[in-house]
Parts: structure tokens; sequence; C-alpha cells
């Protein structure tokens, strides 16, 4: 077969008994290919998916990076972290963007079967995979850039940034920005990260459902000499949103406690 226009051995074609069919396996890799299918239902599938690479335009595939316990997927029991979705109900997305992808899986829901063609690497990746979105029923996605990885060693000088976020009075998480190179510091050392970056994972802790104030707290806790492996988005603007260019005066809810005597009649004074 050819995948990616290399050349593999020749393959494998059977049925495997746990529901998998038109399954080949290369007999160089030993990476699987095959195809399950699950009928419609009114209930999650349960996955959370990501590009194979980093370039936004070809996808190159969505790597399964997490599995929830009560979805579809767990329950039929085939799939597993790190597997890569090639084919959508017959329809290829290794050429695809993220965002043309994510159209052809939602479509794919809506008919009366879902089948995927599936890789199945038997080289297991050392690094973790990133972000924790819903590609059902998250549309935020589709605002990533291009991804990287970045690795950082703290020195003496700190790790040489400052991030942000918008304040959000309900307490939900909001994108995390590097908005500050410093002129000292391992950032400005390494050269790769740069103001406007959207910070997804830090040493593979998706941060993107975390506080700027766990995620500041997290990087602090690298000491000197240790690495830190950051995972950014980046729009090809590299711009900050525009309500973080400039500090803001920050609000602050105080709660006062005023005794008060029973006999008083001049009330608080205010």
């Amino acid at each position: 077969m050819n995948i990616n226009g290399q050349k593999h051995s020749p393959t494998t074609q059977f049925a495997d008994s746990k529901g998998m069919y038109n399954m080949h396996v290369d007999e160089k890799t030993g990476d699987k290919t095959f195809s399950i299918s699950l009928p419609k239902e009114n209930s999650p599938l349960g996955i959370h998916v990501i590009p194979n690479n980093s370039n936004e335009n070809q996808v190159n595939g969505l790597i399964l990076q997490n599995i929830e316990s009560d979805g579809r997927i767990k329950r039929q029991g085939i799939l597993e972290i790190n597997d890569r979705i090639i084919e959508i109900n017959r329809i290829n997305i290794e050429q695809c963007s993220f965002e043309e992808a994510q159209l052809v899986f939602r479509n794919a829901l809506l008919e009366p079967e879902l089948e995927l063609t599936i890789v199945r690497s038997m080289k297991k990746s050392s690094m973790p995979f990133y972000l924790n979105q819903n590609i059902e029923v998250n549309p935020s996605t589709k605002r990533l850039g291009k991804i990287m990885k970045i690795t950082l060693t703290k020195g003496a000088d700190g790790l040489g940034f400052k991030l942000a976020s918008r304040d959000n009075p309900t307490g939900a998480a909001n994108p995390i920005y590097v908005k500050t190179i410093f002129g000292k510091g391992a950032a400005v050392e390494d050269g790769r990260l740069r103001n406007g970056d959207r910070l997804l994972t830090v040493n593979g802790i998706d941060v993107t459902q975390m506080s700027l104030q766990d995620t500041v707290g997290l990087l602090r806790e690298t000491k000197i000499g240790d690495t830190v492996h950051l995972c950014i988005s980046r729009q090809q603007d590299g711009s900050l949103p525009e309500d973080l260019v400039h500090e803001e005066v920050k609000q602050q809810i105080i709660t006062f406690d005023i005794p008060l005597r029973d006999t008083s009649s001049a009330g608080l004074g205010i």
C-alpha cells in the first residue's frame, strides 16, 4: 500500500474478532490500518482529537488524544490513544485543513452510520499529545494556528516570558497568550517563542482548561537547570487579542464586615 507517497512493503488483509475490518498490516513497520463502524446514536463519541502535524492546511489525519469513559468509542473498546484517523465515512482527510476535517466529522455524525479508517502505529510516541478539544462540540479549535513544540531550559534569569489572559467573571478558562518576551531569560536565548503565541500545554499538561494563575504556578515549578516542554499555537499575524495589548486596571471586589449597634439610627453613614 502507499501512504503519504512513501512505498511500503506488502500488506496482509484480514478481519478481527473485536470488530475491526478491512485490516492491513505493514510487514515492515507493523503498523495496522483498519476500519470500524458505529451506528448513529444520541450520545457523544467521547473522543478528543488533534491534527497529526503542525501544517494548518494539511493535517495528515487526526490523532486520538483522549477517550472519555462514558462515550461510544470507549464502550466499543477498539480504538486506543494515539490512533490516527485518516478517513471518515470513506472521505480521506489527510490532505484537509483542520477546519475542513472538523466539517467532515460533523457531517458524518449526522449520517446513519459512522465509519472511521484508522492507522495504528506500533512505534509509540515519547511525547504526550496535546490539546483537549472535542471535535463534536467545541468550535473553538478552528481558531488554532500553526502548532509548535518548544523546549526551554530555565537558567538564572528564569524562563523569560510573561503570560496574559482575559478576565472571565464566570470562572471559565480563557486562552492564555505569551504577552511579553523579556530581554533576559531562556525564551529570548532560544528565540522561537513569540509575543501572541497561545499556550496549549506545559510538560504535556493541557492548560487550555486551566486558569492563568494555575498555569503560571505550573511554570514556576520549573527549577533552574530543568527543561520545560511547551506546545503553542501561532496565528499567521502573530498578534495578541486587542484587549490584551495594553495593561488594564484590574477590578477588585473587597468585602468589609462593619459592626452595627442595635440602637443606632444613623445607618452606615454613606
